[in-house]
């Protein structure tokens, strides 16, 4: 089976329209930061999003996970703006990987 790069990337239009405009680049920070310590990836890549509230602030919690090998990661950090509740994939095509939304693929 072919490495998976992740790149070249492109997102859809209903991550553009639902997501902070940062959390795209973060999300493909935290596979990036996988593919650096050379783990196994599988060509989709699951983002559970949610808003937690800490000490009174809205902050972005994410699971980050994938089925083969199964892995999950979860990290919690303030400075988005308007953090969200949504699931996300990204999807490695081969040829590029596409971020969006489950209902767009």
């Amino acid at each position: 089976m072919p490495k998976l790069t992740f790149a070249p990337r492109a997102a859809t239009k209903g991550i553009w329209d639902n997501l902070p405009h940062e959390l795209p680049y973060i999300l493909f920070k935290f596979i990036d930061a996988q593919l650096d310590q050379d783990l196994e990836m599988d060509y989709l890549q699951i983002f559970e999003l949610s808003v937690r509230d800490i000490e009174g602030q809205k902050v972005q919690h994410i699971i980050h996970r994938q089925e083969q090998p199964e892995r999950r990661t979860e990290y919690t950090f303030g400075g988005i703006e308007n953090p969200v509740d949504l699931i996300v994939w990204i999807v490695d095509e081969g040829i590029h990987a596409h971020i969006m939304l489950p209902e767009e693929y």
